[in-house]
């Protein structure tokens, strides 16, 4: 472990995660496209973090709900299946069916990509912080331990998540489909705590 944590604090090495990471973030809004058409004219949609945070089964659906009346109105109206085909003019992702499987879409390739890249990030940087600085380095333990442990809660908030959609493809599918409460609350319970300890991680690295 120290030997992975030494070479990811090598100049060169970290810049290429940064570098990664960048790109995931730079990328990642884009990507909503795949969920809702970004040029719909709605305001005030959910947010990722919102549907992360939702609690209850019933805001889980709600959210879903506004996504899906953005998309192509009410369920019920226009489409059966209540689908979007995609961004034509946008060769990625190609035009395909979205909406909910766009979501596990999105969370296998920026979800599950973007802990991994923040996470080693994290403990390269704060194990070269800790090569110059001499001090206060119980903080700095503090916050290799935040963030390690923030991004498994991330990976296995992720993968509650692709769970609750598992085989819900269609917006009218969302709508009918009955969501665990509890895998829900778990999921925004180590939501909570991945913000958390990135907050806290910040605020340990300041002090040190």
């Amino acid at each position: 472990m120290e030997r992975v944590a030494r070479l990811l604090s090598r100049g060169p090495v970290l810049a290429v995660v940064a570098a990664a990471l960048a790109v995931n973030f730079a990328l990642f809004p884009a990507s909503m496209d795949w969920i809702v058409p970004t040029d719909a004219e709605t305001t005030g949609l959910p947010t990722i973090t919102e549907l992360q945070l939702s609690w209850t089964a019933d805001q889980f659906s709600h959210n879903l709900s506004e996504w899906s009346g953005a998309v192509c109105g009410p369920i019920g109206s226009g489409d059966p299946d209540c689908t979007w085909t995609g961004a034509p003019e946008d060769p990625v992702p190609p035009p395909v069916a979205d909406g909910p499987a766009g979501l596990r879409r999105l969370t296998l390739a920026f979800d599950y990509t973007l802990p991994l890249l923040y996470g080693l990030f994290a403990v390269g940087l704060l194990t070269r912080l800790w090569d110059l600085t001499g001090r206060r380095r119980r903080w700095l333990a503090g916050a290799l331990a935040a963030g390690t442990v923030a991004p498994l809660c991330d990976m296995v908030e992720n993968s509650i998540h692709l769970w609750l959609l598992w085989g819900v493809d269609t917006w009218a599918q969302a709508a009918s489909a009955e969501f665990s409460g509890t895998l829900v609350a778990a999921a925004s319970l180590l939501a909570s705590i991945k913000y958390g300890l990135l907050v806290a991680m910040i605020a340990a690295v300041a002090a040190a």
